[in-house]
């Protein structure tokens, strides 16, 4: 299914092609997901200037990658979403450029405490979809590190860092490290359940390239128990800060649906979906818990 996304000439899916394969919703998602976190503190400081960042390091990310990716997948160039990326290339070129000179300007424009706590996350990103190393190879190109990686850089970044600053800037409390520690890990298993799909739909171009990753190893049920399981970690830690005051419930019921919505987009997770379930939908996810708080606010508001 995935080889006929690109057939469909209508205005409707040239915006969605636009939409999804320009980057631009990854960067939204990560924007989101991050905004979240900072709703789900007691302060509920939003610190724009970094949430832009981090849409702007993404979507320069996640471009590169796409145009350096796509070298390496010659074989597929004319299937699917390769086909919808080469269309796009010069697209990706001038959002990579645009977005690396906003990234470069705003990194000169922090402080000191951040440029610290982003250069260990900024080298590993860069080295994910760089060709930095011997033979060519990207950070991803080396054996099971992929999915692994994605968890702990974007945790980093959408969590770990906003919790800490925004303690450290307006709280005169000192900082709880079991609970930073704890919400990351929940951060890092949201995200690693939310991968694992990816590694399904990529199974075959990484077994073309010779990359070892959990899909090329385990089948689909397994993959999906892994998953799953990833998920329920996540909430069970959820209920816990909950438990301990640390999260209210108009952040944990937020957080506990979009777990189980995607859980349920982990089960219907295939080889043959279309790369619409898995750019749209699964990344889609890491918009849901915004969404909903967003949801239960105007809710309450209305009721009240």
């Amino acid at each position: 299914m995935d080889n006929q996304i690109h057939k469909n000439k209508s205005p409707g899916y040239a915006i969605l092609h636009f939409y999804l394969y320009s980057s631009l919703h990854i960067a939204i998602c990560a924007m989101a997901v991050t905004a979240y976190s900072y709703l789900t503190l007691p302060l509920q400081v939003v610190d724009y200037s970094y949430l832009l960042f981090v849409g702007a390091s993404t979507l320069l990310l996640y471009s590169l990658h796409r145009i350096i990716g796509i070298k390496k997948s010659e074989t597929y160039s004319e299937q699917g979403r390769f086909a919808i990326i080469i269309k796009y290339k010069s697209h990706l070129i001038i959002y990579s450029i645009v977005s690396g000179i906003y990234c470069l300007y705003a990194y000169y424009t922090f402080d000191w405490n951040r440029r610290l706590h982003l250069i260990i996350p900024a080298i590993l990103s860069l080295s994910y979809s760089l060709p930095i190393f011997f033979g060519g190879k990207r950070l991803r190109d080396f054996h099971w590190i992929k999915i692994f990686l994605i968890a702990i850089c974007w945790a980093v970044i959408t969590n770990a860092i906003p919790y800490y600053e925004i303690l450290t800037t307006y709280s005169d409390t000192s900082i709880d490290y079991t609970t930073l520690l704890l919400t990351t890990v929940e951060r890092a298993m949201f995200l690693f359940a939310i991968t694992i799909p990816f590694d399904i739909r990529d199974r075959d171009v990484d077994r073309s390239t010779d990359v070892f990753t959990l899909a090329t190893r385990y089948n689909d049920l397994v993959l999906k128990r892994i998953s799953w399981s990833a998920l329920l970690i996540a909430s069970l830690i959820s209920i816990l800060l909950f438990n301990q005051d640390l999260i209210t419930f108009s952040s944990l019921l937020p957080i506990l649906l979009t777990y189980f919505l995607s859980a349920y987009l982990v089960h219907l997770t295939n080889e043959k979906r279309s790369d619409y379930f898995f750019t749209g939908l699964m990344d889609g996810t890491m918009i849901l818990p915004l969404f909903f708080v967003l949801l239960y606010v105007l809710a309450i508001s209305i009721l009240t």
